[in-house]
């Protein structure tokens, strides 16, 4: 069943207040584009989330979603990416 934010949160916890997007990097380790035929395709062979390298299981595809570019660009990036975790907590935050 999929877990989603909830529109009718009561007021945001502090944290909440300095919460920031991820940066989220896809990239070829060890390479660098250059103007050769060829030299600017790249092969990303690692994941990292706020400059973390993380595991994605084999055969999962990472997703950046449409991205559409005009007037308005403060638009947030979509990325859905297939992880392993060695933990996954849901809990009220006072039992924490």
């Amino acid at each position: 069943m999929p877990l989603c934010a909830s529109s009718t949160t009561p007021e945001p916890s502090p944290a909440a207040l300095n919460a920031a997007a991820a940066v989220i990097e896809i990239v070829e380790r060890n390479q660098t584009t250059d103007d050769t035929p060829g030299g600017s395709v790249i092969l990303p062979n690692e994941v990292r989330i706020n400059g973390t390298p993380i595991l994605i299981p084999d055969g999962e595809c990472i997703r950046v979603h449409e991205m559409t570019f005009g007037e308005r660009n403060d638009e947030p990036f979509l990325v859905t990416v297939t992880m392993f975790a060695r933990r996954v907590t849901i809990a009220a935050e006072g039992d924490l």
